[in-house]
Order: structure tokens, then sequence, then C-alpha cells
């Protein structure tokens, strides 16, 4: 979900719905067989050495603490900032290249206005504390209300919503039939496998 939304963010316009989601931007490192979402970690890093400088922690948060693997902690960091870095990169350089005037006192829009409003989207969407979940649904609503991001709902237009329609039809029963296929191809491997085993 925080890919497809960085991809969504890089484009010159954002096309959404009632029914559309983005999702917050937070790296997730395959570990021991499974995803994890490196921003929780740092999360849960920064809270057990705030209560470590309070002098507040408990023999079981230090006993955490010592398994923490401090080049994973590092990895995490990079991730975060690369993140946040590609954002600032794109938003200024597509979303935001036609944006010549503020809205409300019409003052002149400078590259770096455009790079610090960027880097402000970005960690909006890093916000761990804000969102609570990597799969998180954040609406069109929300994004508009909340981060501030000019979105075009392609409702208001029927021919794009048509279009929309049809491709978003297409991807769900291509996404659907392949899956279907995939479990096919494993039923008839393990049936194989098992006459083989006879």
């Amino acid at each position: 979900m925080s890919a497809g939304t960085l991809f969504t963010l890089s484009g010159d316009n954002i096309y959404m719905n009632y029914f559309s989601k983005l999702g917050p931007i937070d790296p997730q490192f395959y570990v021991d067989g499974k995803w994890i979402p490196g921003l929780a970690y740092l999360e849960k890093f920064n809270q057990l050495n705030d209560k470590s400088e309070k002098g507040t922690l408990t023999p079981l948060e230090y006993g955490l603490a010592l398994k923490l693997d401090v080049a994973d902690i590092h990895q995490y960091e990079q991730a975060q900032e690369h993140s946040v870095e590609l954002l600032e990169k794109w938003l200024s350089s597509y979303k935001f290249n036609t944006w010549d005037q503020t809205q409300n006192s019409q003052q002149r829009v400078t590259l770096p206005m455009k790079q610090d409003r960027a880097k402000e989207i970005a960690l909006k969407l890093n916000d761990t504390k804000r969102w609570h979940s990597h799969s998180r649904g954040i609406s069109m609503n929300t994004l508009q209300d909340e981060i501030g991001l000019l979105i075009r709902n392609f409702e208001e237009d029927p021919h794009l919503k048509a279009i929309v329609t049809r491709l978003h039809t297409l991807i769900t029963d291509y996404m659907t039939e392949t899956s279907e296929m995939s479990i096919l191809v494993r039923l008839v491997n393990f049936n194989q496998s098992e006459d083989n085993h006879e």
C-alpha cells in the first residue's frame, strides 16, 4: 500500500472517488518469513530510548531493548528518510509542477516552498501514531482535509469514470483469474506428487 501511495503521489494529478484509498508510507521489511513495518520498530525503539533516558525502563523493556539489532534500526531509519526524500522530490517535480501561487494569499510559489510542502505531506503520511497500521486505508476526504492534498474526483467526469471503472474491472478480473489459476496449478502439482509417492 505504501509503494502504491508513493507511485500515486509521483503523478501530475491524483484521481480518486469515495471508495478509493491511499495508505501510510511505511517501508516494509521481510524478516523471518514475514513482512514487518519498519516504522513500528522505530517507534518502539524511540519509546524505549525515551524511557531509558528518564530512568523508567522496566526489566522486561530492558530485555526487549537488548534484542533489538542496531543495524536493523539504522536500516529502518534510512528507509524512512528515503521515502520522505522520494516524495519531496516527486511531489515538487510533478504534482506541484504547475502550482504557481498560493490559494489564499496569492503568493508566488517557489521551488523551496514546493519542497517544504512536499516534505510536510511525506512526514504526515509517515506518522504511525496517526495511522496506527500499515494497511490503514486513507480516504479522499481525509487526504484533502487533514493532509491538504488537491485531489480530483473522477466521479465528476462521466467519460473518465467509465474508463476507470472498465480498467478496475479488468484488473480485478485478471487478479481473480490469476489467483484461481495459481490455486489450480498448485492442486495439480500436489496431485501429481501424491501419485508419484504411490
